[in-house]
Formats: C-alpha cells, structure tokens, sequence
C-alpha cells in the first residue's frame, strides 16, 4: 500500500509542467534596426524570436528598454532584469559578466564610408602647401646658378652672354631651362669646353631634380586624393575619423587600427556624422547599416563589409541562472522547426 502511495505521488512530481517563475519576467531589450524598434510599441527582430520563446515556455513578461547594449549587459548583471535580448554581440569580454545563449544570427562588421567629391579648390591645394613653393624656390635657385655660371664660361666667345649682365644670365637660365625640360630649341648653345662641362653636369642633376619635383608633385595629389576617398578597409582607418557607437565592440576595432575614435550614442547620430563630414566612415554590423541605410539613404556613400570581424547574436541572463538552459532549448527548437528564418526574411535579413 505504501509503495503504491509513493508511486502515485512520484508519478504526479514528475509529470507535472516545469514552471520557469510563477511571476512575470524581467526583460530589457537594446540595440539598433531591425533588431530593436522603438516607438509607441516596440518591435523588431530580437523582440519577435522572444515573443516565440516566451509562447512555447509560457513566460509572462514586462519590456524595460535600455539606450545601449552596454547599459543591458549592466542590467542584467545588477539584476535589474532577468534577460537581455536584442543584437548582443557574444564575446569573451563579456562572457565574463553574463551568460549567453547559443547565436540565434551571425553576421559580420562593415563600414559606412564617405566618398566625397572633390572641389576645384581641393584640386589646388597641393599646390598651395610649403612643399610646393619651397620646391619651385629651390629650382628657380639652381637655374640662377646655373644661368651665372654659364654666363662666366662664355662672355669671351658667346655673343648672347656678352650683353649686361641680366640679359646675359638670363640667357644662361633659358638654355638651362631648355635643358632642364629636354625640349632643346637650339636657339642658345655652349661653345666652351667650359660651358660644355656645365650644362652637362646640368643635364644630370637635372634629371635627379625634375624626378624628385615630379615624385613631391604627385605624393601631394595622392594625399589629397586619399583625404577623399572611401575608406575601403580596416588598415585605410588608420588617422582617418571614425565613428563607433560607445560601448559596442566597433569601438574596440577603431581603437585596434588606430582610427581616430568619434563616439556616437545611436545609429541615428552615426548617420548624422556622415552627414554632417564630420566622419569618414562609420562602423557597425553589416545588417544594421543595410536596413537603416535602406530607410535613410544617404548620398556619396558605400557600405564596406568587413568579413573577418564577425558577430554572433544571442540573448544573456545572469551567470548561472537555470533559465539558460530552456532559452538554449527553445532556440534550437525555434531553429529545428524553421521559424527564425521567416522572422529574418520578414525585416530583410
């Protein structure tokens, strides 16, 4: 008799529905388009997979919405909510203060980058640095030389260095100019052995000058053009402004490849700063700057996919919190049975 009682109760303990809280259940959610939509009533991506969770477990809830995934990530440290949902990049840094659960999205980083025209001023401009003049003074300087030396090799036999002396220097600059230019018109000419000696040592240094003045001219275009252009890598962030949405992981990328950080709170002024030309580019998940690029297009611009900085997305609780292990379950049911695509393919993912 007694055995039978204690089968029964047994019986009845282990067929029962587990129950995860018989309250309702804290849940923050942060994070950018589509993945998070606020507005009168929230919505998105990481809310729509939830939803799904929260049917098959049969959890009540409440939403409390956070401005960035850091201060979620805090949330649920603190034990302000339970869980945290939205694009939570899952990495070792954080591991460390949360629990995650497995990826329910993986993706990669890129790059909104400015590809900005350039003015006529701007084409200019290399012509109107130090450099420049500081180059043309030195050559004016080495054909004045130039010009006199020859004037003193041939003002004996030379009827055109015979006249005064700035006629005749002149004179002497114009064939080191012809010279210095290969054009050689012939209308001015050395007899000397003298001068003969000069213009040919002339024609040497000549070729080394015009090679350097060519080479500074072009290094000045480059720059200028470089300024300008869209930053098509991680290495081309080095020196350039970059913005990053503060307490994301694009700040610690900037930082790696030594951009010039621009801390921003939200896509939305991310995208302002492109804008404004106040960044060059600005890095974030590839999904998110597809959508929000798609709803506000802004112009001269290209999205650079980064693929070797990846991301995967999950949901986190606290650590060691057994609510993990049926999260973890009902994601991979929700993934089995196919219905985290249709969420996907719903937001143009």
């Amino acid at each position: 008799m007694n055995r039978i009682f204690f089968f029964l109760i047994a019986l009845l303990f282990f067929s029962s529905p587990p129950v995860i809280y018989s309250e309702s259940l804290r849940v923050g959610i942060s994070g950018s388009n589509p993945f998070r939509i606020s507005g009168e009533k929230v919505s998105g991506i990481s809310l729509d997979i939830w939803k799904e969770i929260a049917d098959r477990e049969k959890i009540q809830y409440s939403l409390k919405e956070y401005d960035t995934v850091a201060g979620l990530i805090d949330a649920v440290t603190k034990g302000e909510v339970e869980v945290g949902i939205g694009p939570i990049s899952i990495t070792s840094e954080r591991i460390e203060k949360v629990s995650f659960t497995q990826p329910y999205y993986s993706s990669h980083k890129a790059l909104l980058a400015r590809a900005d025209s350039i003015s006529i001023f701007e084409t200019i401009a290399p012509f109107l640095q130090k450099a420049f003049f500081y180059g043309i003074g030195l050559l004016v300087s080495l054909l004045f030389l130039v010009g006199n030396l020859v004037r003193l090799a041939e003002k004996e036999n030379n009827p055109p260095y015979q006249l005064p002396y700035w006629s005749s220097v002149g004179n002497g600059m114009w064939l080191s100019i012809v010279t210095f230019t290969t054009v050689g018109y012939g209308d001015l000419t050395v007899k000397t052995r003298a001068g003969r000696f000069i213009i040919a040592s002339w024609m040497i240094v000549s070729m080394i000058t015009a090679s350097s003045l060519t080479a500074g001219i072009a290094t000045s275009f480059t720059l200028a053009s470089l300024k300008h252009s869209s930053i098509d890598s991680l290495l081309a962030m080095k020196g350039r402004q970059v913005a990053a949405i503060s307490g994301s992981n694009g700040e610690d990328i900037v930082k790696e490849y030594k951009g010039k950080l621009l801390p921003v709170k939200n896509i939305a002024e991310g995208f302002d700063k492109i804008k404004e030309k106040k960044a060059d580019a600005f890095i974030s998940d590839y999904p998110i700057l597809k959508y929000n690029l798609t709803q506000n297009p802004i112009d001269d611009t290209t999205i650079v996919e980064i693929y070797e900085e990846k991301d995967n997305y999950g949901f986190c609780v606290s650590v060691k919190n057994p609510l993990l292990v049926r999260l973890n379950k009902s994601l991979l049911i929700l993934e089995e049975d196919g219905k985290i695509f249709p969420i996907l393919s719903k937001w143009g993912l």
